[in-house]
C-alpha cells in the first residue's frame, strides 16, 4: 500500500532539503488515520537524520488544489465517543509538535485549500509561503468545536491577538493576498502562480549557504527564547545556543575560508555540521 506522506531527499546543489509530502488525492489530504500514522513515522525517520544529510524541511502536497483539508470528517463520523475524537486529535497535535520540534527549519509550501487542520498544520513551520491560490481557515467554530490541534494557541502568536481571533471567530476563508498582508506568510507567489515550490526552494538554498549547527542554534534560540516572559533568561538561552556554534568547527571552517578568500575569488566554506 502506497504512503500517503512521501519522504524525498534532494541531491546535487540540492542536497540537504527534504521534502515531506503529502498524498491523499482521493481525501484532499484529509487527515485519516494513515495520513496521521504515515506522517508520525516520516517525522521520526527526519528526526534522526545526520545533520549535514538533512538541513532544511519543505512540506508540501502533490495536489494542486489543496495543502491540507484539515480532519477527514467521514473517519469522524465513525467515531463514537468524544473519548475516541480526543484520542485521535492528541495524535494530530503529535504531528504538529513533532514538526514544530524537529531540528532542522521547516518550510510550509502551501497551495489551495490549508483548512481547519491544514491551516494549523502550516502554523507548525518556521516560515510559509503561499501559490497565489492558497486559501487559509480555522473552520471549526461553524461546526460548534474550536480548534483542537494547536490553532488556537500558535495564531495569535503569529499573526496577533485580534486577526487571530478574527479568523477563528467568524471562520473566514483568508487567502493569498490578504494572507501575506496579515503575515500568515513569509512570502507569495505572483497572480497566476499556482505553485509555490520555487519559493520554498529559493529560502531552502539561503539555508543551505549556512552553517547546519548555526541552523539549528537559531531555531532553538528564538523558539525557547520566545516561552521566556524575561529577557533575561531569553538572553541566557541565546549565550547557550551562540556556545554551541562558537565552539564548532564549521566556525573554524568559515574562518578559514574568509581569510582565503580574495576580492577576485571568494572561498566558500564547506560545512559538516561539526
Amino acid at each position: 500500500m502506497d504512503k500517503e506522506v512521501l519522504i524525498n531527499r534532494l541531491a546535487g546543489n540540492d542536497k540537504g532539503i527534504v521534502l515531506l509530502t503529502m498524498n491523499r488525492p482521493k481525501a484532499m489530504n484529509a487527515f485519516g488515520r494513515r495520513l496521521v500514522s504515515d506522517f508520525l513515522e516520516a517525522i521520526e525517520e527526519i528526526k534522526n537524520d545526520h545533520i549535514a544529510n538533512s538541513r532544511v524541511v519543505i512540506i508540501n502536497s502533490a495536489l494542486e488544489r489543496a495543502f491540507c483539508t484539515g480532519a477527514d470528517l467521514k473517519e469522524r463520523k465513525e467515531m463514537k465517543t468524544a473519548q475516541e475524537i480526543c484520542e485521535f486529535v492528541d495524535k494530530l497535535r503529535s504531528i504538529l509538535t513533532g514538526l514544530e520540534a524537529l531540528p532542522q527549519p521547516v518550510i510550509a509550501s502551501i497551495d489551495g485549500y490549508a483548512m481547519g487542520g491544514g491551516c494549523e498544520l502550516s502554523l507548525a513551520a518556521d516560515l510559509r509561503v503561499a501559490g497565489c491560490n492558497a486559501q487559509f481557515a480555522l473552520t471549526e467554530t461553524k461546526l460548534a468545536i474550536i480548534p483542537g490541534a494547536g490553532g488556537t494557541q500558535r495564531l495569535p502568536r503569529l499573526i496577533g491577538i485580534p486577526y487571530a481571533k478574527e479568523m477563528i471567530m467568524t471562520g473566514k476563508i483568508v487567502n493569498a493576498t490578504e494572507a501575506y498582508r496579515i503575515g500568515l506568510v513569509n512570502a507569495k507567489t505572483d497572480d497566476g502562480v499556482h505553485s509555490s515550490m520555487e519559493l520554498a526552494l529559493n529560502y531552502a538554498r539561503q539555508m543551505l549557504e549556512t552553517g547546519p549547527l548555526a541552523l539549528r542554534a537559531a531555531k532553538q534560540a528564538i523558539n525557547r527564547g520566545m516561552q521566556e516572559r524575561e529577557m533575561t533568561p531569553a538572553f541566557q538561552i541565546e549565550r547557550e545556543e551562540y556556545l554551541v556554534t562558537i565552539q564548532s568547527k564549521d566556525k573554524d571552517r568559515a574562518l578559514q575560508a574568509f581569510k582565503e578568500s580574495t576580492k577576485e575569488h571568494k572561498v566558500k566554506p564547506v560545512y559538516e555540521g561539526d
